[in-house]
């Protein structure tokens, strides 16, 4: 048995648990807001340390993240990427398919369901379920400041983004 202070470390966090003597055993809790795999190290520098690889999964999608090139010649196809995250920013997987509206404004180009722009125009793109990230293209008609938005309106509460759309001249 061993008694005193038994740090605990998970990447860079630390914390000690204080053990009585006779105590051979003490509950840890701790919050971890990244997805992702890791390890709970425990050592009292005098016994090999004991470790517990964990996982953690994405929360619910709550919020929608488009991701958009920061400058998007007029008149040529560009690639945006829309992902579902959790509160924390963690990619998360759809429960259902979620159907986003598209518009801008000012309503000054044209969306594709696809990267290459190529097919017909499309005002909405769908999340399947069980994925956490869709691509779409957007063809700008004019050069000036334009903005984006994505939003599932089927969703309590509604899910929704904003993405700003720079437009210089192309070709």
């Amino acid at each position: 048995s061993c008694s005193g202070a038994l740090p605990f470390n998970s990447g860079n966090a630390y914390q000690t648990v204080n053990l009585g003597a006779g105590v051979f055993e003490k509950s840890v809790y701790f919050k971890e807001s990244s997805a992702g795999n890791g390890t709970l190290t425990a050592a009292d520098g005098v016994r090999n340390p004991g470790s517990f690889n964990y996982s953690v999964v994405a929360g619910v999608g709550t919020q929608l993240v488009i991701s958009s090139p920061s400058m998007l010649p007029s008149g040529a196809c560009s690639l945006f990427d829309a992902y579902l995250v959790d509160a924390f920013y963690n990619v998360a997987p759809a429960l259902s398919d979620m159907v986003f509206s598209l518009s801008q404004s000012p309503n000054l180009g044209s969306y594709y369901g696809n990267a290459q722009c190529n097919g017909s125009v499309v005002s909405s793109f769908t999340l399947l379920q069980g994925a956490s990230s869709v691509s779409f293209g957007y063809i700008p008609s004019v050069a000036g400041p334009q903005n984006g938005t994505g939003t599932a309106s089927t969703t309590t509460p509604a899910i929704s983004a904003n993405f700003p759309i720079s437009v210089i001249a192309g070709v």
